[in-house]
C-alpha cells in the first residue's frame, strides 16, 4: 500500500502516513466497471505522471503485474536533475532521453549559437516528462503483448 499524497510505501494496518501525516483511506465500496486510483498499488508520485490510458489499464491488472510495471518503469525512467546536469555539460540532455539526432544538430550549430542551449533551460523538465510518458506507454504495451 502507498500513501495517496506522497507515494510513501505503507505497512498494512497503518492509519497515517509516517512521512506526510495523511490519513490512510481504504476504499470499501463495491468495485465499479472502471477502477479508481485507490485500486492501484503504484505510488501517487508516479501515477500522477502517467498518461490516462496507462492509469486506466493499470487498474485492470493484478497486483503482481502492477509491481512488474512499476519496477520496469522506474528502472528505465529518466531524472530531471540528471538531465539538467547533462544540459550543462555539453548539452547532452537530448542524448539522455535517446534523441541523438537533436544532440548532433545542437553540436553542429554550436547550440544554435547558444540560443537553443539557453531556451532548453526551461524545456528540460518537459522533455524528461514527455520521455517518461512515452516510456510508460511502451512498458504497458509490452506487458500487454506478453500477457497475450
Amino acid at each position: 500500500m502507498y500513501c495517496s499524497k506522497c507515494g510513501n510505501q505503507l505497512a498494512e494496518g497503518m492509519q497515517f502516513c509516517p512521512k506526510c501525516g495523511t490519513a490512510v483511506t481504504v476504499d470499501t465500496s463495491p468495485k465499479s466497471a472502471g477502477q479508481t486510483r485507490k485500486d492501484l498499488l503504484i505510488p501517487g508520485s508516479v501515477i500522477d505522471n502517467l498518461p490516462t490510458m496507462v492509469r486506466e489499464g493499470l487498474g485492470k491488472l493484478s497486483v503482481s503485474k502492477q509491481e512488474q510495471f512499476l519496477e520496469e518503469y522506474q528502472r528505465k525512467s529518466k531524472s530531471v536533475g540528471i538531465a539538467y546536469l547533462l544540459w550543462f555539460v555539453l548539452g547532452l540532455h537530448y542524448a539522455y532521453v535517446g534523441k541523438w539526432g537533436l544532440t548532433l544538430l545542437m553540436w553542429i550549430t554550436l547550440f544554435g549559437l547558444l540560443i537553443w542551449w539557453f531556451i532548453d533551460i526551461f524545456r528540460v523538465p518537459g522533455i524528461v516528462r514527455n520521455h517518461n510518458k512515452d516510456l510508460a506507454v511502451d512498458v504497458f504495451r509490452t506487458m500487454k503483448a506478453i500477457e497475450g
